[in-house]
């Protein structure tokens, strides 16, 4: 027999169409899988946030609180929490198993566009914030269970370079609102790092202060980035300014970002 003549993919068994698919009413925005993988959460434009058990595909959760599409989703270490902000300013904690609010916080007048879990403590949270009534993008901690009623900001970019606004002018600058910022904890937890719209991704402590800077290629705006799961690489999505405006990855390594001492 002459295997060179065999074709490649005659003992594969790879499917020709899709066998499965998770059926969803309403629009997915966001979705994240358990640190296991037998999980799948997503938040859709009703404000709902979905659970699935990805073995058997059926719905295991329906959790609803939002009144806005969710903007993110995130595990806990244990899969037996989830986190979830919506454009509606709330910040949940849910218990899967049970199905009940854990926690809560809600800010006026506030978009929620991005949150996070900490890597480690269940009882931290980071995210990030845009207003509705003014230029003002924020991104902050939050400590649940501990008395703390306002978040810890870490950085608020328009509160320092904002000009001061004649009267009448606020309402004209609150129409040009800048895109969100994108933020996301280091693997340890220890640091956080902040992308914005001119491409640059800047790393800070959690006491707020700030360590070092980068400016991407291009300077185009992050729309999402994260930490790989060894601590060593950080992967940040960029849109083309010009041309087809496709999504654009830049995966680096930390050492290579940050000054010596800085991303160790």
């Amino acid at each position: 027999m002459n295997l060179t003549l065999l074709d490649p993919f005659s003992h594969n068994e790879l499917p020709e169409v899709i066998e499965t698919k998770l059926e969803v009413a309403s629009g997915l925005r966001v979705c994240a899988f358990n640190r296991r993988g037998t999980l799948l959460a997503g938040g859709c434009d009703s404000g709902h946030v979905l659970v699935w058990d990805f073995e058997t595909h059926g719905l295991a959760r329906t959790l609803a609180l939002h009144d806005a599409p969710v903007s993110a989703i995130s595990w806990t270490k244990s899969s037996r929490r989830l986190l979830s902000s919506g454009l509606d300013g709330r910040l949940i904690v849910w218990d899967v198993l049970r199905g009940v609010v854990l926690e809560q916080m809600a800010l006026a007048e506030t978009e929620l566009t991005w949150s996070s879990t900490h890597p480690l403590r269940r009882s931290v949270c980071l995210a990030c914030s845009s207003s509705r009534t003014e230029t003002l993008r924020q991104v902050f901690l939050h400590h649940w269970g501990a008395g703390q009623h306002r978040p810890q900001v870490l950085h608020s970019p328009d509160e320092a370079d904002a000009p001061a606004a004649a009267d009448g002018a606020s309402s004209a600058a609150s129409s040009r609102r800048p895109p969100p910022l994108v933020a996301c904890f280091d693997r340890q937890g220890d640091r956080v790092l902040i992308a914005d719209s001119k491409g640059v991704v800047t790393l800070f402590s959690l006491a707020g202060e700030r360590l070092a800077s980068l400016q991407l290629a291009g300077g185009a705006a992050v729309k999402s980035m994260g930490v790989s799961r060894d601590g060593k690489c950080v992967g940040a999505r960029q849109t083309q300014k010009t041309g087809n405006r496709e999504p654009i990855l830049h995966p680096a390594g930390l050492a290579s970002f940050w000054p010596a001492g800085a991303g160790g």
